[in-house]
Parts: C-alpha cells; structure tokens; sequence
C-alpha cells in the first residue's frame, strides 16, 4: 500500500501549503488503540511534538501500569495461601522489563526528577515481590522437608514391623 502524506493549509486567504517531513522530526510516537471504525482518515500511528502533551501522555500511561504493578502486590500481600511461584517471577520479569523500556525509550521525555521517583517506586515494588518470592520458596522447602520427614518416618516404621515379625 503506497504511504500517504497529508498537506496543511494555513489559512484560506494566503493560500500556503505547508509540507511536514515526519521522518526527520523528533517527538514521541503513539500508536492508538481505538477500536472504532471512521470514515475518512484511519490514524495507524500519530507523532506527538509539544513536550508538555508528551509528559502528560507518559505520566498517564506510567501511572497506570504502575497502579496495576501495586493493586497486584496489594493482592498477593492479602492472600497469604494461594501464593503461586510464576506469577511472582512472571511479575518480576515483567517489572525488570517495564524499568528497561523506562530507561531506553521514556528517559529522554520525562524529567528527572519524575523518573527518580519512579524507578524508586519500581524498585520498593521489586523488594517487596522479592521478599514474598523468598518466602514462598522457604515454604516449599520447609513442605518438602516434611514430606521427606514422614517418608523416612514411615519407610522406618515399616522396616521395624517387618523385623518384629520376624523375630517372633
């Protein structure tokens, strides 16, 4: 499909074109994710310039994930029982995954200060789910310990009836 460039007119009276060259411009690229048909213009991906516009895109955006990041820490820290391994490191990964796209892609678009907080946000959130990991670790281990326990419990039990049995 043939690329189209579309051609802004300043205003009706002086009649000027203005031509936009997307590729050598510098601003943030967003893709939407409206599923809404229109007719007319389809938008696949949209070049944001002003920074203000782009700081408040991105802190919506952050925010937003790292909401989701805590609701989901509050939760795991709430059920204390159904604790599951994968989903921990899964989350993990993911958290270790979203602070590498922070420091490769946001960086250049937030302020410093912003990004300071947040990736000590992050970081608190990755403490927290390390420690529950741990924890859930030392249980399993504990659980298979005991398990171990009573085998060799009952394999001992067993041995000593058989040589009870014998010696009678």
């Amino acid at each position: 499909m043939k690329s189209e460039q579309f051609v802004l007119i300043k205003s009706h009276k002086a009649k000027e074109n203005i031509y936009i060259d997307y590729k050598n411009m510098a601003g943030f690229k967003v893709k939407p994710k409206n599923g809404k048909k229109y007719d007319g213009v389809e938008v696949n991906e949209m070049l944001i310039i002003k920074p203000d516009f782009i700081d408040l895109i991105l802190k919506r955006k952050i925010g937003k994930k790292l909401e989701s990041y805590i609701n989901y820490l509050i939760e795991i820290l709430d059920n204390d029982d159904d604790d599951d391994g994968s989903k921990l490191a899964q989350t993990l990964n993911d958290i270790d995954r979203y602070r590498t796209t922070i420091n490769n892609t946001y960086k250049k678009y937030l302020d410093e200060k912003y990004l300071n907080i947040l990736l000590r946000k992050l970081k608190l959130v990755e403490e927290k789910l390390n420690m529950k990991m741990q924890m859930f670790y030392q249980r399993m281990q504990r659980q298979i310990e005991e398990k171990i326990r009573q085998e060799q419990m009952n394999y001992n039990y067993e041995d000593e009836e058989k040589t009870s049995r014998r010696s009678r």
